[in-house]
């Protein structure tokens, strides 16, 4: 829930699609939700979260994973 942010190290990573996504390099948003077919809102809390826990970062407009 909100305010509870765990920080996981070691190969327990997040299930996420965004992380999935991105693990072929960067890309934008409107990319994002073209291959995860996910309504922009739900894609941006994705990112926002993943972003918050040090996952992706963000560069120029496009989200990167750093994890």
């Amino acid at each position: 829930g909100v305010g509870q942010i765990k920080m996981e190290f070691g190969n327990k990573f997040p299930k996420s699609p965004v992380l999935e996504a991105l693990e072929g390099g960067e890309k934008g948003v409107d990319e994002l939700v073209r291959i995860l077919q996910m309504p922009v809102s739900k894609l941006l809390e994705e990112i926002l979260t993943m972003e918050l826990e040090g996952y992706i970062e963000e560069k120029n407009g496009k989200y990167l994973r750093i994890l």
